[in-house]
């Protein structure tokens, strides 16, 4: 009997095997027709795919990710021995994708044949928000100008249609819809409103912008210079929050020289953490003030040009550490219930990828009317062999509830259950929230479970 049953396990590994390492013998060139995703816009990235089936068969083959985003066509498709077909396929980031990633992201890609194995490699896509794949230059305008010129760039090798562009202004209100193809420059002239010039002193004024594409709005704020009548820019910029870098420029943009100064006031509190660039022509102090002063004559086109930078890093550490002390202990006051979710790789003997999630629930107070809810990934199937069987297992949204009258303070309570797939999961795994509602008192309350995924390329065949 033991023989037998050695004999047994020995032909399972050496089918199991050769199944789960075989490769797909493809050549596959890809060409890039559009890669960038706006977040604002409901339009995939596309590539062109030529594929060469250099199997000794002729195959039906699927495409597919299981990495953050999603591919089509869901179809099979069908390639003769040594033949080839180009395949123009849409590339969908998933939600959570959208909301996670900026910049590029390379993922996996698989094309698996009925017959003839998989074909892995790799592609990319670019996500952007809409306010990151325009820019809009500053405008200076001159007291005696009457129409402003906005010069509006596409950054992205993709075409935007139909961008709504509202801004507003003291100088001017500009509500216009423009298209760019990519790499593309436009400029719109717009009214100023003379009436309001005459009130207004030299210097940078803000313009809120609002994007708005498909119905998704963007908000940004741009910076408009209105000159001195001897053709002077006032500029001040800052940025950074610990470490602060407040810049002044004042631009000579006449023809003919000035003088220029600028002024600026500290407290003796921040002065100590400031440093100026360059050192101020005076420095007076007026009880707990001190006002610096910047004086020079510049030539056309010429610029005087202050940096002041203020390191906030020790006040802001002393800030930080009673922030997070007080939240740690009104989070331990506040909290009735704590849920941990974990997940551990399970061996089968299919050779399935699987998986065993365990929920603990642990009460520090007194609870009634608790429902646990977890949901199963879609690429995964539930295994119908439980600890403490689900109260209810609604298949359709996939939805596992556990229900508990009462939970007393101190009591633990753990949740097993164990999902697989017949297709091996390749990168980071992610797993939904799980969900907890109970009751304290006549309060109901809500808590979630920590995030939990899983890497499968630790596991090996």
């Amino acid at each position: 009997m033991a023989k037998f049953s050695l004999l047994i396990i020995i032909l399972v590994v050496f089918l199991i095997i050769p199944m789960s390492s075989a490769q797909s013998n493809l050549n596959v060139k890809k060409t890039e027709q559009d890669i960038v995703i706006i977040v604002e816009r409901d339009a995939p990235a596309r590539y062109n795919l030529q594929i060469i089936n250099n199997n000794n068969v002729t195959d039906k083959f699927e495409i597919y990710s299981l990495v953050g985003v999603s591919i089509a066509p869901k179809n099979l498709f069908t390639i003769g021995q040594d033949k080839n077909i180009s395949l123009d396929i849409k590339i969908n980031p998933h939600e959570e994708t959208k909301k996670d990633i900026r910049g590029f992201y390379t993922f996996e890609y698989q094309i698996k044949g009925q017959n003839t194995g998989f074909f892995k490699d790799n592609l990319k896509i670019k996500i952007v928000e809409l306010k990151d794949a325009l820019k809009i230059e500053p405008i200076s305008i001159t007291p005696n100008a009457s129409t402003a010129e906005i010069k509006i760039t596409n950054l992205e090798k993709t075409e935007i249609k139909n961008i709504s562009i509202k801004a507003d202004s003291v100088f001017y209100n500009l509500e216009k819809t423009i298209s760019l193809k990519p790499l593309e420059e436009t400029t719109i002239s717009v009214p100023i409103d003379l009436s309001s010039l005459s009130s207004l002193s030299a210097g940078s004024y803000d313009v809120d912008v609002t994007l708005e594409l498909g119905g998704i709005e963007s908000k940004l704020k741009e910076k408009v210079n209105y000159l001195e009548k001897g053709g002077v820019s006032v500029s001040q910029d800052a940025e950074g929050f610990i470490i602060r870098t407040e810049t002044s420029t004042k631009t000579n943009e006449g023809n003919i020289p000035v003088a220029v100064e600028i002024m600026q006031t500290r407290d003796i509190f921040t002065r100590l953490f400031t440093t100026n660039s360059p050192t101020p022509t005076s420095a007076v102090r007026d009880g707990f003030f001190v006002e610096y002063l910047w004086q020079d004559e510049i030539a056309p086109s010429e610029s005087l040009v202050v940096k002041s930078t203020t390191n906030y890093t020790f006040p802001f550490i002393l800030i930080i550490l009673i922030i997070i002390i007080t939240l740690a202990v009104k989070m331990y006051i506040e909290t009735k219930l704590v849920l941990r979710k974990r997940v551990s790789y399970v061996r089968t003997k299919g050779g399935e990828f699987a998986l065993k999630v365990t929920l603990n629930l642990k009460a520090k107070k007194d609870l009634k009317d608790i429902e646990i809810t977890d949901r199963i990934p879609s690429v995964m199937k539930l295994f119908d062999k439980f600890a403490i069987k689900p109260s209810e297992i609604d298949s359709k949204s996939r939805k596992l509830v556990w229900k508990l009258s009462h939970l007393n303070s101190g009591e633990d309570r753990v949740f097993t259950y164990i999902i697989y797939s017949k297709i091996k999961v390749v990168g980071n795994f992610k797993l939904p929230l799980a969900r907890a509602n109970y009751q304290v008192g006549d309060k109901k309350m809500t808590v979630n479970s920590n995030r939990t995924s899983f890497i499968s390329e630790t596991i090996s065949n």
